[in-house]
C-alpha cells in the first residue's frame, strides 16, 4: 500500500469513528429524555433512598419529596394534620406525619382482600369496597362506635354526604329491573329513591346537601353527560351533555368542577373549569385528566400533576384508565383566576411520577399523592 492510500484509509477511518460518536451522542443520548409517552414505562428504576431532592429547572429552587410509604397504599387522607391509609398488603391502618416521620399503626381489624376505601368528610366512617370469592362486596365502618354492617350486593357507586351522614349510590336489580339513584343511612337503612335510570356504571358525586352529580363511565368512545339532582324535591337538571371522554373533579365547596373532553376518537384532549353558580364553562391552558388534580379549600387554586408529554395516538381517558399507558407528570400549583402556574416538582429521567390521588394539607404546604407506577405515597413540602 502506498503512502498516499495509507494516509486516505486513516482519514476515512477517522471520519467513520467520529460519525458514529457523533451519531450516539446526538441521537441515542439526547433521545432518551424525549420520548413521548405511549407506552407503559413501569420498568423504570425506583427513586432510591427516602428522600430525594428534585431541582426544578426554571427556578433553581430544591424541593424535598418523602416517600410515605415502603409498599403499596390504599385510599390516603388526611385527618387531624396526619395522613391516614391502608396497606394493599393485608389492609393494615396506618397513621403517620406529612413529614413522612411517626408511623403508627392505628389499632383496628385488618381489613383483607380490600380493593378501596371511601371515606366520609368528617373521616370517621368508610364504605370498604373487597374482592371475596370472585364477588364485589360493600361494608360499612363506623370507627367511632366500633360498628360494621355488610351493605346489598344491589348497590353499585357509593358516595358521601357533605355532612357525612348519608349516602348516595346507584342500585341495580336485574331480575326485578330495577335501576335508580337513592340516598340513605350509611348502613343502608330509611332509603329513598331519587331518580330512575337506564344507565349502568354511573359515577356519583355529592358536592353540596342539595346536588348530587352523576355522570356516565368517562369514555372517548362515547358521549357523556353530567345530570344534577335535588336529593330532597327529586328536581333534576342536565348541565353538560354529548361530552366525549367526559371525567370531572368537583371542588371541595361544591360551587365549581373541571372537566376533560375529546373528540368523538378520544383524540386532542383539552380540559375546562365550569363555574356552577353562573352555569359557564372555559378552556384551561394545561390539559391533564380531572382526577390528577385537587381544588385548595377554598377553591380558587388547583393543584395537578400535569403530564409532560401527551400522546396523540392514545384513546382518552380509556387507556390510561386500562395502563396502556402512563404519564410522566411535573405537579403544579395554579391560580384559577389569574392563571398564574408554580411548579412544585419536576418529573425527570431517573425518577418520575404517574400521580394519583392528590390532596393538599390544610395549611397547604404538602401535596400528597400515590404514584401509580409503583402503588405507593409520596410527600412533597413546598
Amino acid at each position: 500500500m502506498t503512502t498516499i492510500k495509507k494516509i486516505l484509509f486513516v482519514l476515512i477511518s477517522l471520519f467513520i469513528i467520529v460519525a458514529i460518536a457523533l451519531f450516539f451522542y446526538f441521537y441515542v443520548q439526547k433521545g432518551e429524555g424525549t420520548k413521548e409517552v405511549t407506552d407503559n414505562q413501569d420498568n423504570l428504576p425506583s427513586p432510591s433512598g427516602k428522600n430525594a431532592g428534585i431541582v426544578d429547572g426554571e427556578t433553581g429552587k430544591q424541593e424535598k419529596i418523602v416517600f410515605i410509604s415502603n409498599e403499596k397504599v390504599i385510599s390516603p387522607t388526611i385527618k387531624d394534620g396526619k395522613i391516614n391509609f391502608f396497606s394493599q398488603t393485608n389492609g393494615e391502618l396506618f397513621e403517620i406525619n406529612l413529614d413522612g416521620s411517626n408511623l403508627q399503626k392505628i389499632p383496628a381489624t385488618s381489613l383483607t382482600d380490600l380493593i378501596k376505601i371511601i371515606w366520609s368528610p368528617d373521616n370517621d366512617k368508610v364504605v370498604g369496597i373487597f374482592k371475596e370469592n370472585e364477588q364485589i362486596k360493600k361494608y360499612f365502618f363506623d370507627y367511632k362506635n366500633n360498628k360494621s354492617i355488610s351493605l346489598s350486593q344491589n348497590l353499585r357507586w357509593v358516595t358521601w354526604s357533605p355532612d357525612s351522614n348519608k349516602i348516595a349510590y346507584q342500585y341495580i336489580d336485574e331480575i326485578k329491573g330495577i335501576n335508580v339513584i337513592s340516598v340513605s343511612e350509611p348502613d343502608g337503612s330509611n332509603w329513598k329513591n331519587i331518580f330512575n335510570t337506564r344507565i349502568e356504571d354511573l359515577i356519583i358525586n355529592w358536592p353540596l346537601e342539595d346536588k348530587i352529580s352523576i355522570h356516565p363511565k368517562p369514555s372517548g368512545h362515547a358521549p357523556g353527560m353530567i345530570a344534577l339532582i335535588n336529593p330532597i324535591t327529586e328536581f333534576y337538571e342536565i348541565v353538560l351533555s354529548n361530552i366525549f371522554g367526559l371525567s370531572i373533579n368537583w371542588s371541595s365547596k361544591g360551587d365549581k368542577f373541571i372537566y376533560s373532553n375529546t373528540d368523538s376518537d378520544g383524540k386532542n384532549l383539552k380540559l375546562y373549569l365550569w363555574n356552577e353558580k353562573n352555569k359557564t364553562s372555559k378552556e384551561l391552558d394545561f390539559i391533564t385528566l380531572p382526577e390528577k388534580c385537587t381544588f385548595d379549600q377554598d377553591g380558587l387554586n388547583i393543584f395537578c400533576a400535569i403530564p409532560q408529554k401527551i400522546s396523540l395516538n392514545a384513546v382518552w381517558p380509556d387507556d390510561y384508565y386500562m395502563g396502556i399507558i402512563s404519564t410522566k407528570d411535573d405537579l403544579y400549583k395554579i391560580n384559577l383566576e389569574t392563571n398564574e402556574k408554580i411548579k412544585i416538582i419536576a418529573s425527570g429521567d431517573d425518577q418520575y411520577y404517574d400521580a394519583k390521588e392528590l390532596m393538599i394539607s390544610p395549611n397547604q404546604d404538602y401535596l400528597i399523592f400515590i404514584n401509580k407506577r409503583d402503588g405507593k405515597l409520596y410527600s412533597v413540602r413546598f
